[in-house]
């Protein structure tokens, strides 16, 4: 059996995420990130990487404006998860970015399938969020404003094309600890 690939935002297949594999759970916990659960950002998509208390002014966006957005108070967030190594290098220079020391990677050992239902009944939020927010020119006044624009786009993009794939995929995850095989069936969420 194959395992089921995750479509990314461009419609491209790819394979489980590299954190899925022993090797891949080993490079989560040897990471050292310091954020801590009590302090996750609700926005943060469910995952292995969110944010707490982390930067306010760009900097994880600049690093990795194709995972890393602003939630609602401005403070750094991860929209997309990493699956590849390469995704998971680029999440790990934002929070390598991050003065406060707000990433954590340990999200596979707090998140529940109610609680990613959860997430995904406030995906309506969100959205209104990105819309209302991270896609009007000025709202964040600052000189890189386009490139909150830009990460605003990419996130609406997520929420539209993967995140309800990426939530049924996490949550057989969640539910049984490996990643779902091509011909198993998903939950609802």
């Amino acid at each position: 059996m194959k395992p089921r690939a995750v479509t990314d935002n461009a419609g491209r297949g790819r394979a489980a995420p590299v954190w899925v594999t022993e090797e891949g759970r080993l490079m989560l916990r040897n990471r050292g990130l310091t954020g801590e659960w009590k302090d996750h950002r609700w926005m943060n998509t469910p995952g292995p990487f969110y944010t707490g208390q982390a930067d306010f002014v760009l900097m994880g966006p600049t690093c990795s404006p194709d995972y890393v957005a602003l939630d609602d108070e401005m403070v750094d967030i991860v929209f997309l998860q990493p699956i590849t190594i390469v995704d998971f290098d680029a999440v790990m220079e934002a929070a390598d970015c991050d003065p406060f020391g707000g990433y954590a990677c340990d999200g596979n050992e707090h998140w529940t399938v109610e609680a990613l239902r959860e997430w995904w009944r406030r995906v309506p939020e969100i959205r209104e969020h990105i819309t209302t927010h991270l896609l009007v020119p000025g709202w964040y006044s600052h000189p890189r404003d386009p490139l909150v624009n830009r990460v605003g786009a990419a996130w609406l993009r997520f929420l539209d094309e993967d995140a309800m794939a990426w939530g049924r995929e996490y949550s057989f995850f969640l539910d049984s600890a490996r990643w779902p095989e091509e011909d198993e069936a998903l939950p609802d969420l």
